[in-house]
């Protein structure tokens, strides 16, 4: 991961003729594209272009957000590949370390300070998001997705949940998982979130080019051991802009997906399903100047985001 994200940021920085600061890089020049299909596994519509933004002219979703403050730093030691944010019903911070790491959740406050570990019952070969969403019988769950992919050879990849851990339990039990395929086969991604409103789950891949494949996983598919995810979108961010986290608000009425470099934010009707709010115009709202940003969550009316790294910072861009 490291390795991708000096690259986007060298090269960009060159394209611009700036140096290599994370905070005076643009991600893109010309503006996001994207396109829809239909819920179905061998579309290969192209993208549809889609005017860039401005300040006067960016969808109200991203108006009245306050730049980034930071709330504080991370200090655990053994927290240092902070690849996934999920905000608890609580307020609790739960994060996950990247591949490598051992399989379990960190629960912070939101200075950093960790309030307890939680290990899983589960594999981490290389964990790159989690989400809270509903599980059965409108139980709160934790997801993990088991999604990355760096050489783009895993058959399968899987999608854990569980109930959201108490605050005396230090091991998730009873933990489902769900392997999942792509219809075009294997893919690299670090973007996945539960929609609120219907359980379902979303995938979003992660592209040098910066066309990028959303897959969606039924909610009922947890009845069954394994499923072929699929393909609902397809967003176009502008080269090298590598979607590393993705998330949705507690009312599923706003959708968010991060680069290294950009928080970009698509609004979303009362009856629309997330592949339709996916067909508008999404808008680059605040983000914090973050090493490699890697970790994005929701917190009720503003986002949370965290850098890989030792000692990173949490910022919020509230509302």
């Amino acid at each position: 991961m490291r390795w991708i994200a000096a690259v986007s940021l060298v090269v960009s920085a060159c394209a611009s003729g700036t140096g290599v600061d994370a905070s005076s890089v643009v991600a893109s020049t010309s503006g996001p594209s994207v396109s829809t299909s239909l819920p179905s596994t061998t579309s290969t519509v192209p993208p549809t272009t889609v005017p860039p933004t401005t300040a006067a002219s960016a969808p109200s979703v991203c108006k009245g957000y306050s730049e980034p403050v930071a709330l504080g730093s991370i200090t655990d030691p053994d927290l240092i590949e902070v690849s996934g944010i999920a905000i608890g019903s609580e307020g609790v911070i739960w994060v996950h370390n990247d591949s490598g790491s051992a399989p379990r959740l960190w629960a912070l406050d939101d200075s950093g300070a960790v309030l307890r570990t939680v290990a899983v019952s589960a594999r981490n070969i290389d964990w790159e998001d989690m989400s809270i969403g509903p599980g059965p019988d409108g139980v709160t769950y934790l997801y993990l997705a088991d999604i990355g992919d760096n050489l783009v050879r895993r058959v399968s990849v899987t999608i854990y949940r569980f109930v959201e851990p108490a605050s005396s339990d230090d091991r998730a039990e009873e933990v489902e998982s769900l392997s999942v395929t792509y219809p075009g086969g294997p893919a690299d991604a670090e973007s996945f979130f539960v929609d609120p409103r219907t359980g379902d789950s979303f995938i979003v891949t992660k592209t040098p080019t910066g066309r990028s494949t959303t897959f969606r996983i039924p909610a009922g598919a947890w009845s069954q051991p394994s499923i072929e995810a699929q393909q609902v979108a397809t967003i176009d961010l502008g080269a090298l802009s590598l979607v590393t986290a993705g998330s949705i608000s507690p009312d599923g009425s706003v959708i968010a997906l991060r680069t290294y470099l950009d928080v970009w934010l698509w609004e979303r009707g009362a009856g629309e399903t997330v592949a339709d709010a996916l067909r508008g115009v999404p808008c680059r709202a605040p983000a914090a100047a973050e090493p490699q940003g890697e970790a994005l969550g929701f917190d009720g009316n503003g986002y949370l985001t965290i850098s890989e790294g030792v000692g990173a910072v949490i910022y919020r861009i509230g509302r």
